[in-house]
């Protein structure tokens, strides 16, 4: 008992209450004025998860990560270093754009259990704050990394639910930008006139861009599914 205990506080909040809290919070947030603020460090963490999604699956298949940056109007770009076939090429490219999904879906897991919550958050946020000095290419990056790595070891330290509601929120948050965005799967250009990563897949492996992106996009939607699923069958 005393091994159940340390992952799951008896009487604590079930995964399906802080999903679904999560999601009311979320969906009241554009309507109440002194809180409408919150949407911009929200896509910027958005923003970090798809160009660490990039470098991560960029490193994976052999590639150097070297730089990170995120701008201050919510873009950001990942650099890689490393000759590439196409299929690491598009790989690399693809695991930005699902990178927000594959956080999302790790959130809504760890939200399950105390334990597990604790220890996976206070990972990613040490994580962030060592890859500072590593990756950060602007000091406005070193800022968006420090900020989320500090808030993750915040709510680790805050009170033994607050990791797994604040996974539970994120979650939900980034399942909602990988909709509100998914116009980027279907553009062959960013706004800064660069091939987006839809179009660097579609050249590295052949076919049109709006059916990468489709299948893209139904890819993510698959992880954010599985992902609530698990949170949902928690008890």
């Amino acid at each position: 008992m005393a091994a159940v205990g340390r992952w799951k506080r008896p009487g604590g909040p079930s995964a399906r209450a802080l999903l679904v809290g999560a999601a009311a919070i979320s969906a009241a947030l554009p309507h109440v004025p002194g809180l409408r603020w919150l949407a911009w460090p929200l896509i910027l963490v958005g923003t970090l998860a798809h160009e660490l999604g990039h470098g991560l699956a960029g490193w994976m298949v052999g590639r150097r990560f070297d730089a990170l940056e995120i701008r201050w109007d919510g873009s950001g770009v990942a650099r890689t270093a490393g000759v590439g076939q196409a299929l690491e090429i598009a790989w690399t490219a693809a695991g930005g754009l699902v990178g927000p999904a594959v956080v999302a879906l790790g959130c809504f897991a760890l939200s399950r259990r105390v334990g597990l919550a604790r220890v996976g958050l206070g990972a990613v946020g040490a994580g962030l704050l060592v890859g500072i000095p590593l990756l950060a290419a602007t000091w406005w990056t070193a800022v968006v990394m420090g900020t989320v790595g500090i808030a993750a070891g915040a709510l680790c330290a805050w009170g033994r639910d607050a990791a797994r509601a604040g996974l539970a929120f994120l979650g939900v948050q980034l399942a909602v930008q990988v909709w509100t965005r998914s116009d980027y799967l279907f553009v062959a250009q960013t706004t800064r006139g660069e091939a987006s990563d839809v179009a660097m897949i579609a050249a590295a492996l052949g076919g049109p861009v709006w059916l990468w992106g489709a299948l893209i996009g139904v890819a993510s939607l698959g992880l954010l599914a599985v992902g609530v699923r698990v949170a949902w069958g928690a008890k």
